[in-house]
């Protein structure tokens, strides 16, 4: 019997999937991961390898949205995935380019229709990922003193000295450790609150995130 996949199930589903595959301890997922100043919001983010980015179209969404998601998510992540329902999948195909993923879900499971292609991206947009907090450590630890507390002054210097190769380290190391922190903060408010709320925990962690990161407020 056929049911309507809305983005929460499509969502939890796909983190089985991705977990089943090629997956390591280190790796990371971080659901509803902001870009773009915080205008963009990918469905789910995966640290595993590379930066990969999956836009979930569920039976319940439009597609409207959709060209302007993939060229935002274009410039910030190695590869772009959409992840839709058979009742979007031709509109997916003919609506984006080669260079993006498809996948086709269904009570049955995942099916490839096509894979991302893997894309470089440059210094700004991994620069961009990262709070001006981790960015002046990340100076500091080669040796960079950068007392400027202005976000673009910061952003000069880190162009001067990091390549995009130095930045995607950074990134990487300080997603999976602000995803680390998450995961022990909401345990540690799982056992102090004997009954809890599913919604305010996922609005905590929704709020820590956007905290941590910081850029979407600059």
């Amino acid at each position: 019997m056929s049911h309507i996949l809305n983005e929460r199930r499509i969502r939890a589903l796909l983190t089985r999937h991705i977990k089943r595959s090629d997956w390591r301890r280190t790796d990371t997922l971080i659901p509803e991961y902001f870009v773009e100043r915080a205008a963009r919001r990918a469905d789910l983010v995966a640290v595993n390898g590379h930066l990969k980015a999956y836009e979930i179209k569920s039976d319940l969404d439009q597609l409207s949205r959709l060209a302007g998601q993939i060229e935002v998510y274009s410039r910030y992540f190695e590869s772009v995935t959409v992840v839709c329902t058979r009742k979007h999948l031709d509109s997916v195909v003919t609506r984006t380019d080669a260079a993006i993923g498809v996948m086709c879900v269904s009570d049955e499971g995942f099916e490839y229709v096509r894979a991302a292609r893997q894309r470089d991206i440059d210094v700004d947009a991994w620069l961009s990922h990262l709070p001006i907090t981790a960015i002046r450590e990340a100076l500091k630890c080669r040796g960079i003193r950068c007392p400027r507390v202005d976000r673009a002054e910061v952003l000069a210097v880190a162009r001067g000295c990091m390549s995009a190769l130095d930045a995607r380290s950074t990134v990487f190391t300080y997603l999976k450790t602000e995803k680390r922190k998450q995961r022990v903060a909401l345990s540690q408010r799982a056992r102090v609150h004997a009954v809890r709320d599913p919604l305010e925990e996922h609005r905590a962690m929704l709020r820590e995130y956007i905290d941590s990161r910081g850029i979407a407020m600059y």
